[in-house]
Order: structure tokens, then sequence, then C-alpha cells
């Protein structure tokens, strides 16, 4: 008996997951292959891909959990010794500072104002 055309269809499926997932380095998720396939014209679900994935034994890397540089609950909080008002009345009277923590590719980047 040949293969319905669902089972032909499911077949080459698997096969292009499988090239998106080994092109990844075996890193990409479902929803992730799921816009490769739709780039390429495929009509398929992401809970498709990902049942197909989990059949085949297939996981991608987790997202890296978000760490702040502040630890809620660790140390107090240091006092605020110009009350909210940041308006110096003369030079060298009040300093004050701020750091941006800037997610990139190569890691993170932090920047003082």
């Amino acid at each position: 008996m040949s293969p319905t055309k669902r089972e032909v269809r499911r077949a080459a499926l698997i096969e292009r997951i499988k090239h998106f997932f080994a092109a990844s380095g075996g890193t990409y998720g479902s929803p992730r292959i799921t816009l490769d396939l739709w780039a390429e014209g495929w009509q398929v679900s992401v809970n498709t891909v990902a049942e197909i994935m989990t059949e085949q034994g297939w996981y991608g890397r987790p997202p890296k959990k978000r760490r702040s540089l502040t630890r809620l609950g660790k140390r107090k909080a240091a006092r605020d010794l110009v009350g909210r008002h940041f308006d110096a009345i003369a030079p060298d009277v009040l300093w004050v500072g701020d750091m941006t923590e800037i997610d990139t590719q190569e890691g993170k980047l932090y920047r003082r104002r």
C-alpha cells in the first residue's frame, strides 16, 4: 500500500524541520523553525512543529534567564541623600549617576550617564 498524501507531506515536513534544526546547531526551537517554514511557504502551526520535534527528540536551547544587577532583599537600599531633588545650586555640590544595561548579541553593555 502506498503512503497517503498526508504521510508524504508529514515526511517532507520532518525533513525540513531536521534541516533547520541542524542548520541552527541544534539551538532553534519550534517557534523559530515555524517562522522559517512559513518563509518557505509551508502552512503549519507552531504546535505541529513542536509535536514533531518532541517525537524526534529535538529540543531547542532554552532562552537565558534575565538577571538584574540589583537583587532585591540581599542588601539594604542606600539612603537617599539628595531627597530626589537633582538640581544643584552650585557646581560640585551634588553628584548623581545612572547605569543602563543594554543586551547585545555579544553580551551585556553597560552605559554610565
